[in-house]
């Protein structure tokens, strides 16, 4: 998956706050922003993009300014409509039995 800018910028965050407090953790930075450990990880790890819902949660707790809100938010419908073209490009080549199978 490509590089989401709202991971890189969570991960920075994490690691600022676990330098000012060693004890703090993945899962007390999800409970502050209120999204999920799970879905936070997988952001941080570049693994999957947070929903437009948990983008807007994290820009409030974190007094993110409207302007990188509104890119992180271009981020997602960016990733999305890329990942839709790879899908259906793997549907077409399935349906022409092209496929690896």
């Amino acid at each position: 998956m490509r590089t989401n800018y709202c991971g890189v910028f969570l991960k920075s965050e994490l690691k600022i706050r676990k330098e000012k407090n060693s004890f703090f953790s993945l899962r007390a930075f999800s409970r502050f922003l209120g999204i999920s450990p799970t879905a936070l990880s997988q952001c941080i790890n570049h693994k999957r993009n947070l929903s437009r819902t948990n983008i807007e949660k994290f820009c409030k707790v974190l007094g993110v300014d409207e302007r990188a809100k509104k890119l992180f938010l271009q981020d997602v419908k960016r990733i999305s409509n890329s990942d839709q073209k790879e899908e259906k490009v793997y549907a077409d080549k399935e349906s022409s039995g092209s496929g690896c199978f």
